[in-house]
This record gives structure tokens, C-alpha cells and sequence, in this order.
């Protein structure tokens, strides 16, 4: 999360106008046009003394409990999170401060770490291997879900946080039973005082409700990592679907006139001919979700509104909402969702507020069918 309002956006002026076409990148980490940029932190322009000096890489210098098993490509094998302890982070597709850049991060980003190398650390991101310099990242504390965890996963939730860097205007069906069309992709909304972007701030706010909800045994599926993504609504639904999420909550910050402010959900409704059928159960999450977040947070809830001109939540095959955490054209709410604490304390909210529908929901599962009730 950023510190101050106009100095850490730095992803986006960064990569903005160049990295429109990355989303390809996850496939074959050939960046379109991401050229290298030399970093005197980074590993390479270090020595090996320096690097002892400044324990670059702490899981391989200091850290006893980690095993030394090497892989074929020489790197200690590693399986857990390293957060990102500086702003302007390269992530490479080689271990080389010469290797293109694949993104920049700011600080405070959670990766998964696969490997360490002669100063390298390897990351996975987007089912893909790059690479960031040891001495820029640095254990978290974090306890993130591990394979030995699955058996434990008591739900799986689909959060899809709003926008991306690259508005898409090619034309999509709205809905599977529908030939009305709208915009792949409409553009980010923009803080009227912190200049901040809302694709941004809905990722380090979902990132940061996937740890809260990973930290309760749930599976939590993002349906990006990178602002650089480049997927449909539509896409965003059916990969839910894919994925077999329970539930699909869209978080995003919406624009109106200045003096407008608060959280307000949307679901579509009863009528829907696509999944009307789960009208009861979307609308009950809904309404926990802004009955936690209003309260927690302080914030005016403006209500339910029930269309079924949302692309996204027309292709959801499960309980669907859009939660709208607040308006970016409202000085407050633009703040709010840009402070560290704020965003810490309405993830715990969310998160809170899918405990108790999913409590809600086994509750009256067990009911309906009591043999399958543990003895």
C-alpha cells in the first residue's frame, strides 16, 4: 500500500503505455517491451563479500531450518513467501540485472518463493518463474496455505478485483442468454485526491483479504495478480466458474458527484435467466458483506441495487456480488481506500463477513441433510 498519495503510484507511470500487451507474458516471459534497466541493489552489481555483509539472501546464509536440497538448475529448493522490502522491486525473467523486466513492485508485495541462487531469489507468478534481487526481499511472517494445507480448505472464494492498466473497448455479449454487448473492459476510475488508480488499490485490497481468508483455511483464487492482466469481465466470471469457486465477489471503487460516498452491493435478480436460481443465496452475501464493512469501517451503506447488465456477475454459476467499496470522487472514501490501516481493517471485514455466510450456509446445509452431520 502506498505511503503517500502521489509518489508510490509508481506502476503505472512506470509501465503504462509499454506493458499493455504483457498478459502474454505468463506464457512464454517474453515482455513486449519492457527493456532492462540496471539497478545498482540488485544482485548482480553487488560482490559476494557485500552480499555476506548485508545478508542479502537470509534463507540461504542464515536460516538453519531450511533444507539444501538443490534442484537441476542449482537453486536451494524453497516453498514459502518472501515480501518485497522496497519500492521499484524488478522482477526479471533471468537472473541477471541485465534480463528484461517483467514488472516493478512496490514495496510491501507478498511472492511466492520457489528457489534461491547466488543472490537471486525465484518467484512464481502466473504459473511462471522470474526472478528478484535476494537483497530486496525478506521472509514474511505471513502463514500462507501450503499443499499440505488442502485437505484443511473449508471453501473456495473467487475475488476479482475491478480494472486493470489496459481499458479493452472490443464489444462482449453481456450474458450467456443475451446479444447485447458492452465493453470487454471498462477504464480504471481515478482518486480525486490522491491521484491513486482504482485497479491498484482493489488489488492490494483483495491480496490482502486472500491472506486474511488463507489464514482461515480458505482457497482463495485472485482473478489477477498484476495490474498488467488483461481479462474480460466475461472471462473473469467463466474463469470462477473454472475454478469451481463457491462464491464470486468483485471488489471495486466507483465515481459519482463529490459529495457521494459509502459501500453499496449488486446482485442480479430473481428473474435472471442465467442464475436467477441463486438469487437468495447472492443476495444474503451481499448484504453480510456491506452490513460488516459499514459497520466495521463507519461507512453509509447505500443499499442493494439488482441489475442484470453486469457482465460479470450474469456469467457466475454461484452466489455473486459486486461490492463497491466506496466512491474515488469522494475525497474520504479516496483517502480511506489508500491508507494501509483502512485497507487492513476492511479486509478483515470482508473476511469476517464470509465467515459468517459460510457458517450461515453449513449451518442450514447440515439441516437439510442430517446424515451428513459428523457423529
Amino acid at each position: 500500500m502506498r505511503k503517500s498519495f502521489r509518489k508510490n503510484i509508481i506502476i503505472p507511470f512506470l509501465i503504462m503505455g509499454m506493458a499493455f500487451s504483457l498478459a502474454g507474458c505468463s506464457k512464454d516471459k517474453k515482455p513486449a517491451s519492457l527493456t532492462t534497466e540496471d539497478d545498482s541493489r540488485e544482485a548482480d552489481s553487488i560482490t559476494t563479500e557485500e552480499v555476506v555483509e548485508k545478508t542479502v539472501d537470509s534463507a540461504v546464509i542464515k536460516d538453519e531450518t531450511v533444507g539444501t536440497h538443490l534442484d537441476s538448475e542449482g537453486y536451494t529448493v524453497m516453498d514459502d513467501y518472501v515480501i518485497t522490502i522496497d519500492d521499484n522491486v524488478n522482477v526479471r525473467v533471468d537472473p541477471s540485472k541485465d534480463a528484461d523486466i517483467y514488472m516493478i513492485l512496490v514495496k510491501g508485495v507478498d511472492l511466492h518463493r520457489t528457489g534461491t541462487k547466488d543472490g537471486w531469489t525465484r518467484v512464481r507468478l502466473n504459473s511462471t518463474s522470474f526472478y528478484v534481487s535476494s537483497n530486496l526481499v525478506d521472509k514474511t511472517e505471513i502463514k500462507w496455505a501450503t499443499p499440505k494445507d488442502a485437505e484443511k480448505v473449508t471453501h473456495v472464494v473467487y475475488i476479482d478485483p475491478a480494472k486493470q492498466i489496459a481499458a479493452m473497448e472490443e464489444m462482449e455479449n453481456i450474458a450467456p442468454s443475451s446479444d447485447k454487448k458492452k465493453a470487454k473492459m471498462s477504464p480504471a476510475n481515478e482518486g480525486v485526491r490522491t491521484a491513486n488508480f482504482e485497479y491498484e488499490m482493489m488489488l492490494d485490497l483483495a491480496v490482502k483479504v486472500k491472506t486474511e481468508l488463507v489464514n482461515r483455511n480458505y482457497e482463495v483464487i485472485l482473478s489477477r495478480d498484476t495490474s498488467t492482466a488483461e481479462i474480460s469481465n466475461k472471462d473473469r466470471a467463466l474463469n470462477a466458474v473454472n475454478d469451481k469457486a463457491e462464491v464470486y465477489i468483485k471488489l471495486q471503487a466507483g465515481s459519482a458527484s463529490s459529495e457521494v460516498s459509502g459501500v453499496m452491493g449488486f446482485i442480479t435478480t430473481s428473474g435472471n435467466k442465467d442464475n436467477g436460481d441463486d438469487y437468495a443465496k447472492s443476495r444474503e452475501l451481499c448484504n453480510t458483506l456491506l452490513n460488516h464493512i459499514s459497520e466495521d469501517m463507519g461507512l453509509g451503506r447505500r443499499g442493494i441495487v439488482e441489475t442484470d447488465d453486469l457482465t460479470s456477475l450474469n456469467y457466475c454459476t454461484m452466489p455473486a456480488t459486486v461490492i463497491n467499496t466506496g466512491f474515488l470522487s469522494n475525497e474520504s472514501d479516496d483517502v480511506m481506500l489508500s491508507t494501509k490501516d483502512d485497507q487492513d481493517k476492511m479486509a478483515k471485514a470482508i473476511a469476517d463477513a464470509i465467515d459468517e455466510y459460510f457458517k450461515n450456509q453449513d449451518s442450514k446445509n447440515k439441516k437439510d441433510n442430517p446424515a451428513n452431520t459428523d457423529n
